[in-house]
């Protein structure tokens, strides 16, 4: 695949941690393809989440290279790599990672008011996204009282 291809490539990219330079990942090349589908999976603690996090911008990796859509993420700005993630990058994580003090709704749509968004704008999105994941009827409980699952 060449990298005109890509939605993200990832070349020699190593991460180490600490002052004992902790490897927690080696070398690691991979394309990802518009649409593609991939999974990374392995044993606790082999480097998954922090190669997720460097993809999408959240750490940036000790060597190597990562691109998505061409632009060099290692050589972007901590402003540019939040506009990255707040406008290309979702992600799940393991825990809720909302504010304690706002409801499902106010939550999905804190990135659009940050973003400026027109209200009608941030409200259609918001109910979409809250249909799509099947959260309507829960779009005013707060975090602590929704289930983990």
């Amino acid at each position: 695949m060449n990298q005109a291809q890509s939605l993200i490539r990832i070349a020699d990219v190593s991460k180490r941690y600490g002052d004992h330079n902790v490897r927690a990942l080696h070398d690691i090349n991979l394309e990802i393809a518009p649409g593609q589908f991939i999974s990374i999976m392995g044993p606790s603690g082999c480097g998954k989440s922090t190669l997720l996090n460097i993809i999408g911008g959240i750490d940036r990796p000790s060597a190597g290279k990562i691109t998505f859509e061409g632009r060099d993420l290692v050589a972007m700005s901590d402003e540019e790599l939040t506009g990255l993630r707040r406008n290309h990058v979702g992600f799940i994580f393991q825990f809720f990672n909302l504010l304690a003090t706002l409801t499902v709704e106010e939550n999905v749509a804190l990135p659009l008011e940050l973003e400026n968004a027109r209200n009608t704008d941030i409200r259609a999105a918001v109910k979409d996204v809250l249909e799509r994941v099947g959260m309507t009827a829960r779009s005013a409980f707060y975090p602590s009282q929704l289930s983990g699952g």
